[in-house]
């Protein structure tokens, strides 16, 4: 698809590439302004959204520093971004201490150090100082604040244990890091908190076509398959507890070619297909903080568009005057009406915006191009086995 899509491309440039004399087809120039203009769109990962303040009305984000990928923290829609990390260490991953915000957790490469390190920021300093919250000597990955913000679970190789190990820590007294119980093979992630900040929901991957989901006591680690092993060879991804502990969401690709949106009953041990006459996968998932709707963004014809899920009705609806543009990044505020998320469109390089569910109105954060380019046309080819092949086109 990738290579029909790329051909498609030059042949229109080709097309609207003008005449030179003896018939010989040339491009012009790209002048300066035009190359100004792209630079935001041409940096791959150049900017993220990463959340809310759990308290306030303001937003957290990763974007390209002077030498490397800093956090900033912007306090109003439209406002100057204030920036919180500096030098050459790239950030990955940051995140608001729940329902206080005191703090940040962030992950970050470190010169010298294979692998990422965990630390903590105070934002309210003028200029925050990291403190490092991991040993400084190996990996550390998925860090994950517990929603009563007073513990950090991780993954991570102990020194003298075989294979991968699920940690915890208190991130104001990192000397307290334990391993809770070890990961048999490399491929696990941390999904989810439980609401109750006892449980832990995990992923672990033994294929692109095989996944299964644990629960992991925070206190004890004792580690229970929710989908066992038995249960086929099955794609499992983007799962989510749903506010109460009744049940679980996750994507699968059972009996199909493409991620649905499942629900795991976790007393019944039922699963269920939410959305089975939806033809597109689903690519992100956040619930609302009440667990009354789902933000979902679905692929449809190769284009992640917003959607809403109710999930007592599964009656889906799409949010009126959204940018034309890829969705992602999916942050609900803790008031649970009003949704963050970035948009990749002609006039926004992963900007930010937020929906009020409640009313439909719509707030641009954050706007990193001066100008909007021409919008995008869409159309579809058939490829030589009859897929249908979307494709997006800007005509001169």
């Amino acid at each position: 698809m990738l290579r029909v899509f790329i051909w498609l491309q030059t042949l229109i440039i080709a097309l609207a590439a003008p005449k030179a004399d003896h018939g010989v087809t040339f491009a012009p120039p790209i002048p300066s302004t035009l190359r100004n203009d792209a630079a935001p769109f041409l940096k791959s990962g150049s900017q993220r959204f990463f959340g809310w303040h759990p308290i306030e009305r303001k937003i957290l984000l990763s974007a390209s520093g002077a030498n490397a990928t800093q956090l900033f923290v912007v306090d109003r829609p439209m406002g100057i971004a204030r920036q919180l990390t500096f030098g050459p260490e790239p950030v990955i991953e940051a995140a608001y201490q729940p329902e206080t915000g005191r703090h940040i957790l962030l992950q970050r490469k470190v010169v010298g150090v294979d692998g990422p390190q965990m630390f903590r920021i105070y934002p309210e300093s003028k200029k925050p100082v990291p403190v490092l919250l991991s040993d400084g000597r190996r990996p550390y990955n998925f860090p994950r604040w517990a929603p009563n913000g007073q513990q950090v679970a991780f993954l991570a190789r102990s020194p003298g244990e075989a294979g991968l190990g699920l940690g915890i820590l208190n991130p104001l007294a990192p000397q307290t890091a334990r391993r809770l119980t070890a990961l048999r093979g490399a491929n696990w992630a941390i999904e989810n908190w439980a609401p109750n900040s006892k449980i832990l929901l995990l992923l672990q991957k033994i294929s692109e076509k095989e996944s299964y989901m644990h629960l992991a006591d925070a206190g004890t680690g004792t580690l229970s398959a929710i989908t066992p092993s038995g249960s086929g060879r099955v794609a499992r991804a983007l799962a989510r507890f749903v506010p109460g502990l009744g049940a679980v969401l996750y994507t699968s690709d059972v009996d199909s070619d493409f991620q649905q949106l499942c629900r795991l009953n976790l007393r019944t041990g039922v699963q269920e297909v939410l959305l089975p006459a939806l033809k597109w996968g689903v690519e992100a998932l956040s619930i609302s903080p009440n667990g009354k709707q789902a933000a979902l963004v679905i692929n449809e014809a190769g284009f992640g568009q917003l959607r809403l899920l109710d999930l007592k009705t599964t009656e889906l609806s799409a949010p009126a005057n959204l940018p034309r543009g890829l969705v992602s990044d999916l942050h609900w505020h803790t008031n649970g009406k009003e949704l963050g998320f970035a948009v990749s469109a002609a006039d926004s390089a992963d900007d930010v915006f937020s929906l009020n569910t409640n009313s439909g109105q719509l707030t641009r954060w954050t706007r990193r191009v001066s100008t909007a380019h021409g919008s995008s046309s869409i159309g579809v080819v058939r490829s030589f086995d009859g897929e249908v092949v979307p494709l997006v086109y800007w005509l001169p």
